[in-house]
């Protein structure tokens, strides 16, 4: 689906128990033209990363992206790491979405602090600064991290 005066259509999944559903989801919404596809980063269901890469392996088109990771569940460097692996596994086709956190009952549940909402944007601020400036890891990780051409 091309974009409407700069409008791009997406939708989000969340509660999809299996990869095959999953990636037939992500097939219907690109047969029906969606251009973004964003997979919910909440703990207790898959991780986004790994909805995204069934759905890159299932699709040619739609771009794919998470919807939003949360700053409190993933420290900033491995982060990172997974996005640039996970975007040259789909052919360049990721989109990273991040947030602060909102989902309080969440965290106890998996012993994650909720901090207060300063601080919370304070490690999202941290975490953009890292996110968007790591293109690879240093020389001496054993990581490999491809950059989608």
């Amino acid at each position: 689906m091309a974009t409407a005066g700069g409008f791009r259509f997406s939708t989000n999944v969340f509660g999809l128990t299996s990869r095959a559903e999953f990636a037939g989801f992500a097939q219907r919404v690109e047969a029906l033209g969606y251009d973004t596809l964003f997979a919910a980063d909440h703990l207790g269901s898959y991780a986004p990363f790994s909805m995204i890469v069934a759905a890159a392996q299932a699709t040619r088109r739609i771009r794919l992206g998470t919807l939003l990771t949360c700053a409190t569940f993933r420290l900033p460097g491995p982060l990172a790491v997974a996005v640039a692996q996970v975007d040259a596994m789909s052919g360049g086709r990721v989109e990273l979405g991040l947030g602060a956190g909102w989902f309080e009952g969440e965290h106890p549940a998996f012993r994650i602090p909720f901090p207060r909402m300063r601080q919370r944007f304070r490690r999202l601020r941290g975490q953009l600064a890292v996110v968007t400036g790591i293109s690879a890891p240093p020389p001496e990780s054993p990581v490999t991290v491809a950059r989608a051409p």
